[in-house]
């Protein structure tokens, strides 16, 4: 497990301040993410294990790492209005800083996604170079916009697992991602 979360560890440049888990049974809970006065629940639905890094833990096994940054940094006057246009430059700027950590030039997708019909995200992903890691074939990224963060969420993708699966489960788990002013009644 160590291998599998030390890649995602290293694939990030963007820190959250604390980590919290409220659980509501064996099968859900909610990993609740400080930033400065702001608080925001995620409800997980299956296993979920702290780590000793604040920002990733292991949900059935696998590496969830959550990633909060400020949107004013990628805004811009030509996309200050389009939400799509400031994630692409969150993720264009991600792209450029994991290039220089691969030294290589990955092969980054993304795709636009509308959210319950009036939210945008994006969805992106790479494959990961030849012979970085034995295990890992992929790094699958959700991201959002929240008020004045970008709220992101990222996997690994494993040998044996289904691609749009996982996309599907980190998708998923994005769309629950709601602001909260207390974690008192999330399991009600």
């Amino acid at each position: 497990m160590k291998t599998k979360l030390a890649l995602l560890i290293l694939l990030c440049s963007s820190f959250v301040f604390s980590q919290n888990i409220v659980e509501c049974n064996a099968k859900k809970s909610y990993w609740i993410i400080q930033n400065n006065k702001d608080s925001y629940a995620i409800e997980l639905l299956g296993k979920v294990k702290k780590t000793d890094n604040v920002n990733l833990i292991a949900l059935n096994n696998l590496p969830l790492q959550s990633l909060l940054v400020d949107k004013s940094k990628f805004v811009n006057a030509e996309n200050k209005d389009d939400h799509f246009e400031i994630l692409k430059a969150y993720v264009e700027g991600e792209h450029e800083y994991l290039n220089t950590q691969f030294k290589t030039e990955l092969e980054l997708k993304m795709f636009k996604i509308e959210i319950k019909g009036s939210m945008t995200s994006i969805f992106w992903y790479f494959k990961l170079p030849e012979g970085q890691n034995a295990e890992v074939t992929s790094q699958l990224f959700a991201s959002m916009i929240m008020d004045d963060k970008i709220f992101g969420l990222s996997t690994s993708q494993f040998k044996s697992q289904d691609f749009q699966k996982l996309q599907y489960q980190l998708l998923d788990t994005l769309y629950s991602v709601k602001k909260i002013d207390s974690d008192k009644n999330l399991c009600n």
